[in-house]
């Protein structure tokens, strides 16, 4: 009995670390979820996902309509093949 109680002790300790690494990892990324939106949640627009990428001197001037064209170009063809 008394490998038994060992075992279940050391499993409770390997168990609280997993939880608090999953908590740590989770909270981290709620932190750069908030900070992401926080930032740039006045950018996102009907402009950003209907235009083109802007030209190189010219920041904050484009969207992403390409980078989605392509995403939904790819997802067609994986759909295709699968």
């Amino acid at each position: 009995m008394d490998n038994l109680r060992f075992r279940e002790i050391k499993n409770a300790l390997a168990m609280a670390l997993c939880c608090l690494c999953a908590a740590l990892g989770l909270s981290l990324l709620f932190l750069i979820l908030f900070d992401v939106l926080k930032e740039g949640i006045e950018s996102i627009n009907l402009n950003l996902f209907t235009k083109d990428p802007a030209p190189p001197n010219r920041a904050g001037e484009g969207g992403l309509r390409s980078a989605f064209l392509g995403q939904g170009l790819l997802t067609l063809g994986a759909v295709v093949v699968g």
